[in-house]
């Protein structure tokens, strides 16, 4: 056999070879983009107030956003339903900031999955100038998972929530009435009263 019929084959091997060289290298594995976390907004309008509750309520990587939205003065107030027939008659006295804080932090410690939508407003914004305040009012519902949980459990009512602008240009939640709305369901009251640290 001539083997200079075969110098043709032999060279293309070796060519294809030499440029194949890494092509099946191997390379240093990408790293995951960490999970995105949404940015807490300026509390410069009650609007931006209104999307941080519902992106950031009960959340681990919200929990210090809602906080620093907590006016000095805060004060909750359940439906009065809630108030009378829970099981710990002072759950819901002196329910300040330092109270709510705690509260959400607790939440946000438990919950696997939390969602927290205001399904429409059921009344026109209410406003005064002297101090400058905004009252919002909101049919909502809460889907939360918490750990130890078999199923997710869902909270559903009205928001009645006082915003308040300070010296500044900084709003914060003064107030906020929580009502039941005929369903049946657990209220956002509720929910905060499960979570009290110590009752």
């Amino acid at each position: 056999m001539d083997r200079r019929l075969h110098l043709p084959t032999i060279a293309l091997i070796g060519a294809t070879a030499l440029a194949g060289c890494g092509l099946f290298k191997t390379r240093n594995p990408v790293k995951a983009n960490p999970v995105p976390v949404e940015r807490c907004r300026n509390l410069t309008e009650p609007d931006s107030l209104v999307e941080n509750i519902t992106v950031q309520y009960g959340t681990l990587s919200g929990k210090d956003c809602y906080n620093s939205m907590i006016d000095n003065a805060f004060a909750f107030h359940p439906d009065p339903i809630d108030s009378s027939t829970s099981p710990k008659d002072s759950v819901y006295v002196g329910w300040n900031q330092s109270v709510e804080t705690l509260v959400n932090s607790s939440i946000a410690s438990s919950a696997t999955f939390i969602a927290t939508v205001f399904d429409s407003a059921y009344q026109d914004p209410t406003s005064t100038t002297s101090p400058r305040t905004e009252t919002r009012y909101y049919a909502y519902h809460i889907l939360l998972h918490a750990s130890g949980q078999p199923d997710t459990t869902r909270y559903q009512g009205r928001a009645e929530i006082t915003f308040a602008q300070s010296t500044g240009s900084s709003w914060s939640i003064l107030e906020w009435w929580d009502r039941r709305d005929g369903s049946g369901l657990p209220t956002w009251g509720q929910l905060r009263a499960d979570h009290r640290v110590g009752f």
